[in-house]
């Protein structure tokens, strides 16, 4: 177990990207990105995914270079091409120019296509409220969750996110429509231990808790039949609408893509109003009796940021196996894996 402080993470990340001839701004961005998931403890989303962004570089399926372009642009709706450019920049620059338009004409839609990983989407949604506007983001990811009743991976684990405001932390919900995300999965391979029986099935549709026979099988459904509902009505509106394409129309190595619903709160009612409101709901539910087993009800979110705060004073965990490629990645480079690490 090696353990970094956020800010040695982010360096890690950042110089790793620009040996790699990202430009230093967009390697910020993506590194911001992936050390806010681990900081939150979406271990599945950070560190250990660094080596996806860099074999999408590496191959060429995403271009360091690139820039997305707006494609459509109507006073409520953008259509963005990415340009096969680095996801997290693609989808801030999406998100950006919605809120813009959001803020002029009360709600704004865009569709993003074209643009590489985007890992912890609770980054993104977190930006909206900076402007008093409320982000949706729904993400088209690579097919692996089967169908309900079916084994074969068809359907993206398709997560979604939003974040709420509230007269303290907001409400944060950032969720994937399988069981796990396939980062969880990985990470389970990563360091050697079982998956949950509901997870995912092997390559016969039997459930498994061999983290190796999931990533050879299929992602199970969450909720079972109404999971798997949401995850087709996410694949129908984050890939087609955005001309990404679902299912036989996609291609294998087809990039990501996404939708982003951004509404601008002062043009539906006063902001502070609206967070009081939440706040009161919130401790309603808080203040409610408790089942027998649980001493607290927790708000979506709540203990994300709980760890989060906990993680900038203690540092970050991470498994033996990710600071490996971490390091391996640095001698590569012509880096110093130890530069990064506590003395």
């Amino acid at each position: 177990m090696v353990v970094l402080s956020a800010d040695a993470e982010r360096r890690l990340i950042g110089d790793i990207l620009s040996a790699l001839s990202v430009a230093e701004a967009d390697a910020a961005v993506v590194a911001d990105d992936l050390v806010e998931a681990d900081l939150r403890g979406h271990d599945s989303h950070g560190l250990g995914r660094l080596n996806l962004q860099v074999e999408l570089l590496r191959s060429g399926r995403v271009n360091a270079a690139a820039r997305p372009r707006i494609v459509a642009d109507q006073p409520s709706a953008v259509v963005v091409d990415a340009e096969n450019s680095l996801g997290p920049p693609a989808v801030f620059f999406g998100l950006d120019r919605a809120i813009d338009r959001a803020r002029q004409h009360g709600s704004c839609a865009a569709t993003i296509r074209n643009h590489g990983y985007i890992a912890y989407l609770g980054l993104y949604v977190e930006r909206a409220l900076e402007h008093d506007c409320i982000c949706i983001l729904l993400a088209k990811s690579k097919g692996n969750v089967h169908p309900w009743g079916g084994l074969l991976p068809l359907v993206g684990s398709n997560p979604i996110a939003v974040a709420i405001p509230t007269e303290a932390e907001p409400v944060l919900v950032d969720m994937s429509t399988g069981n796990a995300a396939m980062g969880k999965i990985l990470a389970a391979i990563r360091t050697g231990e079982p998956i949950p029986p509901d997870w995912a099935v092997d390559e016969h549709g039997r459930p498994t808790t061999d983290p190796l026979a999931a990533r050879r099988g299929a992602i199970s459904p969450m909720g079972g039949p109404k999971g798997y509902a949401l995850g087709v009505v996410i694949e129908l509106l984050a890939a087609v609408l955005p001309a990404g394409g679902a299912g036989t129309s996609r291609s294998d190595d087809a990039l990501w893509s996404s939708l982003l619903l951004v509404l601008h709160l002062p043009s539906f009612m006063d902001p502070a109003e609206f967070r009081r409101q939440t706040s009161a709901y919130l401790r309603y539910l808080k203040d409610s009796p408790k089942a027998p087993g649980f001493d607290e009800i927790l708000i979506p979110g709540e203990r994300a940021y709980r760890t989060r705060r906990e993680r900038l004073q203690t540092g970050i965990p991470h498994p033996d196996e990710s600071w490996r490629t971490a390091s391996a990645y640095c001698e590569q480079l012509g880096l110093d894996p130890a530069a990064y690490t506590p003395a």
